[in-house]
């Protein structure tokens, strides 16, 4: 069905009020620019590879932590379990937002203590030099004692469990 075989107006009659979108569908269809684009674009996704690799290993744990008997938090402890590197780095730049607040936001927020429980040694480390270095204009910089609470709390968090 060409569009010149069509009335105006995407086949509507003049007593229409709505379009018939299936008629405005078919017109974009038809349009060759678009039906090209579509074309190449399922020619490359056929051909493209996955975009991220994933190692063997890893993927047999992932299977296992998706196993139906396997909650959610579970699964999340699993993974974060078996990270080296301990946590993102973009978890590690939303903690550093939340702790411009100071020592005590940690109680009152759940998701500080979550993100704190994610970072490796070396990670709180870094969390804490930047804490002592806040510039005046962003928040008060740590001192030496609320650094030494925050290692604190990171060490009950993160001490194993008998």
């Amino acid at each position: 069905m060409s569009a010149a075989s069509r009335q105006p107006i995407y086949g509507q009659s003049p007593e229409a009020t709505t379009p018939d979108w299936a008629a405005v569908a078919a017109d974009a269809w038809e349009a060759p620019g678009w039906r090209e684009a579509a074309v190449e674009y399922h020619k490359s996704c056929a051909a493209r590879r996955a975009i991220v690799e994933i190692a063997p290993e890893r993927l047999t744990q992932l299977r296992r932590v998706m196993a139906e008997d396997v909650s959610v938090e579970q699964a999340q402890r699993k993974l974060a379990e078996h990270r080296r590197d301990g946590t993102a780095t973009v978890t590690v730049e939303a903690l550093m937002l939340g702790l411009r607040e100071g020592i005590e936001s940690l109680q009152s927020n759940c998701d500080r203590l979550r993100r704190l429980s994610e970072l490796s040694a070396e990670q709180v480390r870094f969390v804490c030099e930047r804490l002592q270095r806040f510039k005046p204009d962003i928040a008060p910089a740590w001192s030496s004692e609320e650094v030494r609470a925050l290692i604190r709390i990171w060490g009950r968090i993160n001490a194993p469990v008998s």
